[in-house]
């Protein structure tokens, strides 16, 4: 019984931390330098809605590369349209933030489940 209980609370906890530790939180940052392909990047453009690209590479005076709805087409955006770019980047901060809930809270969850299989939690 007590090795049964014991792979059911590390299932729970690998499966409240998983989502968590696989997505991270991640943000939009601006791109100081170049970036080693392949790169997913946001254009700031000077006017209109912002652009994404994935594989994106400076190519003359454009920046090329794919959109998200079809990657089999290549779009071009002139420099002088392009505001700024951004790359995707983790925030340690709510990343480290969401890694400490998910292990309090599996703590917390086995703490259930270890008092009710077994009554051990009362006074």
């Amino acid at each position: 019984m007590k090795g049964h209980l014991y792979a059911g609370v590390k299932a729970a906890v690998t499966a409240l931390l998983l989502p968590v530790l696989l997505a991270g939180c991640q943000e939009w940052r601006v791109a100081t330098e170049p970036l080693p392909p392949p790169t997913h990047v946001r254009l700031v453009m000077v006017e209109g809605p912002n652009v994404e690209l994935w594989n994106a590479r400076v190519v003359g005076d454009s920046v090329v590369g794919s959109q998200e709805s079809d990657r089999a087409i290549r779009l071009g955006v002139p420099l002088s349209k392009v505001k700024q770019v951004q790359r995707r980047a983790y925030n340690v901060f709510e990343t480290s933030a969401l890694v400490f809930v998910g292990v309090v809270g599996g703590a917390y969850l086995a703490l259930i489940i270890w008092c009710t299989a077994f009554d051990g939690c009362q006074q």
